[in-house]
C-alpha cells in the first residue's frame, strides 16, 4: 500500500501525480467531462527571490486552495496542476476554471515572504470517443496560447487557437530553416533631421530573403517571434550581420550617426544581453551612446516583468540609449516614464497618418512631443509619407522622424547609396512608395 501511494501520489502536496493522471485519464473516453490544466507563472521567480522553502509553501497553498473548488486535482508537473471536471459545454469549463483562477488571487505567506500565486489554465472538452491524451494536447494548445495573449486568464480550445498555433508553427518552420540558411539579413530605414533633411541614424530591420530572392518583411514572421529561442538567435544573427555592415560603411566613409536595433522580451529574459550589446558595439567601432535599443510599449510595460525594467536601468547607466517604440498603442501609462526613464519615444504611424484628416489625432501627436519635450525625452515620428506631415511634425516641435517620405527599409548597399555626400541634397524630394505597416518590421 505505501509503495502505490509513493508510486502515485506527490509527496509535496498529496495530489496524485503525473502517473495516477495518466492513468486514470487512459479509461476516460466519454463526453460530458473536460480537462484544464493550470500553470503557475511565477513559481521560478519566486524560488530566485525568496529561496525554494518559498516556492515548495507556493505550490503547496496552490495545492490547497484548488482541492476547495477541484475534486479530481492532479499535480502534473513542477508548477502545473490537472483538473479533470465535469463539462457538457464550454460554458462549464470556463466556470470551473475561473473559480480554481479566482481562488488563487489573494496573497499567501510562503517561506515567511508575502508572495501573490499567478497562474493561467488551458483547457478542452473531453468529446464521446476521443482519448484523453488527445484533449490533453488540446487543453495543453490551449495552455500554451494563454500564455502567450491571455496571461493569468483562461483559454479553451477551440478553432481559432488551433489555427493560431499552426501559423505559429509554421513560421518557426520556416524562420527555423532561415536560420539554418543564412538567409536573416538587416535592412535599413534612415531616421531623418525634419529641420535639414539629413540621416541622422538609421533603425535596423530584420528580412528574411527568401529562396527566390525577394525578402519577408517581420511583420510576415513575427508569430514565430513568441519563441525565445528563435528569438534571441535572431538578434544574434543582426547583431553579427550588423557588424559587418557598419565595418563597410566606415571603410567607405559613410558617418552612420546612430544605429537602433530591436529587442524582444526574450532577449531580456535570457539575461546577457547588456554582454552581447557591448561586445556589437565594441566590433563595429560605436560608442554605446551611438547604439539604441528599441523596446516596444507592451515589453515596456508588461506586467511581471521587473526584470526587464532593471536591465533598462543598467543598459542605460552604460550609456546605450532606450528607444521606446509604437508609444501609444499599448498600456499608454505615462506613469511609468517617471519610474524608468528612457530616452527617446517614437510615435507610432497609426497615429502620424492621421493627422492631418483627425484633429483628435493631431492633438494626441502635438501632446506627446510636448510631453517628451518637458521630460527632455528626444521623439521621433514614425509613419511619415508626406512632406504635410512634415510640416505638421516640425510646427508641433517634432525634431525627428523616419517613413516613406525619406526612404522604405533597405539593404546595407542601397543605404550606402542614399547616404553618399553627394546624395544629401535629394531627401526633400524622395521616391515615393506605397505605404505599408510590415515594411517596418
Amino acid at each position: 500500500m505505501e509503495r502505490h501511494r509513493l508510486a502515485y501520489h506527490d509527496v509535496l502536496t498529496g495530489l496524485p501525480n503525473r502517473a495516477a493522471f495518466d492513468r486514470h485519464a487512459s479509461q476516460i473516453t466519454r463526453d460530458g467531462l473536460g480537462l484544464i490544466l493550470l500553470d503557475l507563472d511565477n513559481l521560478k521567480f519566486t524560488n530566485d527571490t525568496f529561496g525554494h522553502r518559498a516556492g515548495d509553501d507556493l505550490i503547496k497553498e496552490v495545492a490547497v486552495r484548488l482541492r476547495g473548488v477541484a475534486h479530481r486535482l492532479f499535480r502534473v508537473g513542477g508548477d502545473e496542476f490537472a483538473i479533470i471536471c465535469r463539462a457538457r459545454n464550454a460554458n462549464d469549463l470556463r466556470q470551473v476554471a475561473e473559480a480554481c483562477l479566482q481562488v488563487l488571487k489573494a496573497p499567501a505567506c510562503c517561506g515567511g515572504h508575502t508572495v501573490l500565486p499567478l497562474a493561467t489554465a488551458g483547457g478542452a472538452l473531453c468529446q464521446a470517443g476521443m482519448r484523453m491524451d488527445v484533449t490533453r494536447h488540446q487543453a495543453d494548445i490551449a495552455l500554451y496560447h494563454a500564455k502567450d495573449v491571455a496571461k493569468g486568464l483562461f483559454q479553451i480550445f477551440d478553432d481559432t487557437v488551433a489555427t493560431a498555433i499552426t501559423a505559429r508553427f509554421d513560421a518557426i518552420r520556416d524562420v527555423t530553416l532561415a536560420l539554418a540558411e543564412n538567409r536573416i539579413v538587416p535592412f535599413y530605414q534612415p531616421v531623418v533631421d525634419l529641420e535639414t533633411g539629413t540621416f541622422v541614424g538609421a533603425e535596423a530591420l530584420c528580412r528574411i530573403r527568401r529562396p527566390d530572392g525577394s525578402h519577408a518583411s517581420a511583420a510576415e514572421f513575427f508569430e514565430a517571434m513568441h519563441d525565445a529561442h528563435i528569438a534571441s538567435e535572431i538578434t544574434s544573427r543582426m547583431l553579427d550581420q550588423m557588424v559587418s555592415d557598419l565595418v563597410g560603411w566606415r571603410r567607405g566613409g559613410i558617418d552612420i550617426g546612430h544605429i537602433a536595433i530591436n529587442v524582444t522580451a526574450a532577449d531580456f529574459q535570457a539575461g546577457v544581453l547588456k554582454e552581447r550589446l557591448l561586445r556589437f558595439a565594441d566590433r563595429a567601432g560605436l560608442e554605446p551612446q551611438k547604439v539604441i535599443v528599441e523596446v516596444t510599449e507592451t515589453v515596456y510595460l508588461e506586467q511581471r516583468a521587473e526584470s526587464i525594467r532593471n536591465a533598462i536601468i543598467d543598459l542605460r547607466a552604460i550609456g546605450f540609449k532606450i528607444a521606446l517604440d509604437d508609444f501609444g498603442t499599448g498600456y499608454a501609462a505615462l506613469s511609468h516614464l517617471l519610474k524608468v526613464k528612457v530616452d527617446i519615444i517614437k510615435i507610432d504611424r497609426s497615429f502620424t497618418k492621421l493627422m492631418q484628416s483627425d484633429n483628435g489625432a493631431a492633438a494626441i501627436v502635438e501632446g506627446m512631443v510636448g510631453i517628451a519635450r518637458r521630460m527632455d525625452i528626444d521623439v521621433i515620428a514614425e509613419g511619415v509619407e508626406t512632406s504635410v506631415d512634415a510640416a505638421l511634425l516640425k510646427e508641433m516641435g517634432c525634431k525627428l522622424a523616419q517613413g516613406y517620405l525619406y526612404s522604405k527599409a533597405v539593404d546595407a548597399k542601397t543605404y550606402a547609396t542614399l547616404s553618399l555626400p553627394a546624395n544629401s541634397g535629394n531627401w526633400r524630394q524622395p521616391t515615393r512608395h506605397k505605404a505599408s505597416r510590415s515594411s517596418r518590421r
